[in-house]
């Protein structure tokens, strides 16, 4: 199971990183990019969620929903 993570980097951007952890280690299955605002880092962390759903082709349990 993959999971997103958000670390803060030596220059101050946030990185955002597809992780899965084994045996209790944590491995960085790929980087995805550094943020240095808060737009740049939703835009990321949306790329990664879309990397998950493409790499795993599993559904979400909780479907985006939409009021109309």
């Amino acid at each position: 199971m993959f999971h997103v993570r958000v670390v803060r980097t030596g220059s101050g951007a946030n990185a955002v990183q597809i992780v899965r952890y084994v045996d209790r280690k944590r491995l960085v299955v790929r980087h995805i990019g550094s943020a240095g605002n808060d737009e740049e880092q939703e835009a990321l962390l949306l790329v990664a969620q879309e990397w998950i759903i493409n790499q795993t082709h599993q559904l979400s349990v909780f479907p985006n929903e939409t009021n109309t």
